[in-house]
């Protein structure tokens, strides 16, 4: 079984937190990604916060300040022990309103995009953009899925089990790309997450895992050659020490 998941915007009350460093729109690792140049990297210019309306009690385990995500180190001990090294944490100094230190923190995200989701059936999901392409709204998809839509056909979200067979935390390749990159978790990740008592994840849909492989010719449509196009720029790509190409 499967999770989709994204960042908890409603924690956004609890964490009134403002980096130090102004926003640069330049230097946003999700252009980076979407168009293949990059994994989805913890933006490199953000080095601390701090909070800016007093609160009472212990900060989430998890959280959103603007869109970047932040998480303490109970989060990346959970996280690297389900897959060491995958995933990027980028330390970030935070302190209280009071100028008070918090233990360690860090600026994280997803490591690993895989092409999984799969569209067959899903043809009211395709609408043209701006420039007269199609594109597949992963968005209606999953906000429809999310709220059991509509009540005479309920839209599933369905990804390969082959493609994610023994990961715990991915993004959903070129298909899962809209106003943000949603999060997929798996099954056993989520019994941990849960048994620990951590929060807070806006947790949406369960996906379900078909036996079907997952091909650019049976699902990108009439999105193929932007797809083909991105996966040229990722094999030409490298990220680490070595040296190949980053998308799983």
């Amino acid at each position: 079984m499967t999770w989709l998941f994204q960042r908890a915007t409603t924690g956004l009350q609890y964490t009134p937190f403002e980096f130090d460093q102004s926003e640069d729109y330049s230097r946003d690792p999700y252009i980076q990604f979407i168009n293949g140049r990059s994994p989805l990297m913890p933006a490199d210019y953000i080095e601390s916060a701090h909070q800016v309306k007093q609160t009472n009690g212990l900060l989430p385990d998890v959280f959103t300040v603007r869109t970047h995500h932040i998480c303490n180190q109970r989060f990346r001990d959970l996280v690297e022990s389900f897959e060491p090294g995958v995933h990027f944490f980028k330390g970030i100094s935070m302190r209280r309103k009071s100028g008070e230190p918090l233990d360690a923190h860090y600026l994280w995200t997803v490591g690993r995009d895989v092409d999984c989701i799969l569209t067959e059936g899903l043809s009211r999901y395709w609408e043209p953009r701006d420039d007269g392409k199609m594109r597949f709204s992963f968005f209606d998809l999953e906000r429809d899925a999310h709220f059991k839509k509509p009540k005479e056909d309920p839209a599933v979200i369905r990804i390969s089990r082959d493609a994610v067979a023994g990961l715990h935390l991915w993004t959903g390749g070129m298909l899962g790309f809209d106003s943000e990159v949603k999060m997929f978790m798996s099954d056993a990740f989520y019994a941990a997450w849960r048994d620990g008592k951590f929060s807070s994840l806006d947790f949406r849909s369960i996906v379900g895992e078909v036996d079907t492989s997952w091909t650019p010719e049976a699902n990108m449509g009439l999105s193929i050659e932007r797809w083909r196009d991105r996966e040229s720029m990722i094999a030409n790509c490298s990220h680490g020490e070595s040296g190949k190409p980053w998308k799983s």
